[in-house]
């Protein structure tokens, strides 16, 4: 049960912030660096905090997004044990 929420979580933690990214934030780019810098741009928040564009060409919901994927990632270290 813990896994199959675990899996879910992070399964939308990656889908909706890159479909995002992906319709709304990188429509200047070709098809495949669209893609790419959607999924970059999804999963680093949450690990490194690398970026692949410059945070203030975002709109403010992209900027929002981002670092609500931030906080999620302090959020879920103070839960951890040990």
């Amino acid at each position: 049960m813990q896994s199959k929420v675990i899996l879910c979580t992070t399964a939308v933690l990656l889908i909706v912030p890159a479909m995002y990214f992906y319709f709304f934030e990188f429509a200047d780019l070709t098809r495949k660096e669209r893609l790419l810098s959607s999924l970059f741009q999804a999963v680093t928040p949450r690990t490194a905090g690398f970026n692949t564009v410059e945070l203030t060409d975002l709109s403010e919901a992209g900027q929002f997004i981002t670092i609500a994927l931030m906080f999620r990632k302090n959020h879920s270290r103070l839960h951890r044990t040990g």
